[in-house]
C-alpha cells in the first residue's frame, strides 16, 4: 500500500513542478496598488527561491489587472521565475538559504533558464502589494494568507488546477 502511495505522490508532484504556471492579478478595488514583491519558492524545499521586487508594478483602480506568464512555446515549462510577455519582469534575486542571497540579480532570460529540470522547478509563494494606506502578504502555504484586509481594500488568493496548468489568482477589492 505504502508502495502506491508513494508512487501516487511522486505523479502529483511530477505535474506540479512541469506543469505551466501564470499569475493573475486584479484590481477591483477603488485604489491604485502597488506590488513591490513577487516571490516563488521551491516545489518541495524552503530554498532556492526566487524574488522580483524592482521597479514596483502599479495597477490602476477599477479595471486593473497583469498576467504574468510566459507562453513562448520554446520556453521550457518550468515557468517560474518567468519572462514576462505582458509586463516587463527584468531581474529576479536569488536565494540559496535564509542568510544567503545574491547581490546581482539575474536578468529573467538567466533565471528563467535554470528551470530546466524539476529538481530546480519554482511555484508561486507571495506577493507584497499596497493599497496607498497600508501593505501585506499574500500567497500560500506555508505563509497561508488567501485573505489581507488593509485600510482601503481586501485581498484574495486562490490557485486553480486543470490539468497541467496552474492559475494563481489574486483579485483585489
Amino acid at each position: 500500500m505504502k508502495k502506491y502511495l508513494f508512487i501516487l505522490f511522486a505523479i502529483a508532484l511530477g505535474t506540479t513542478a512541469t506543469a505551466q504556471k501564470k499569475l493573475y492579478i486584479y484590481n477591483f478595488s477603488d485604489y491604485d496598488v502597488t506590488v513591490s514583491d513577487i516571490m516563488t519558492k521551491h516545489v518541495t524545499n524552503d530554498y532556492p527561491t526566487l524574488l522580483y521586487n524592482y521597479p514596483y508594478i502599479t495597477i490602476p483602480a477599477q479595471i486593473g489587472s497583469i498576467e504574468l506568464s510566459n507562453n513562448i512555446p520554446t520556453t521550457p515549462v518550468f515557468r517560474f521565475p518567468f519572462q514576462s510577455t505582458a509586463y516587463p519582469v527584468d531581474e529576479w534575486g536569488r536565494c540559496t538559504s535564509a542568510t544567503i542571497c545574491s547581490t546581482n540579480p539575474l536578468a529573467a532570460s538567466v533565471a528563467m533558464a535554470t528551470q530546466t529540470n524539476a529538481a530546480n522547478a519554482q511555484v508561486f509563494h507571495y506577493i507584497k502589494y499596497d493599497d496607498g494606506a497600508g501593505a501585506g502578504l499574500l500567497g500560500t502555504r506555508p505563509l497561508g494568507v488567501t485573505e489581507l484586509v488593509l485600510p482601503n481594500t481586501i485581498g484574495y488568493y486562490e490557485e486553480f488546477v486543470t490539468g497541467t496548468l496552474i492559475e494563481y489568482v489574486v483579485v483585489i477589492f
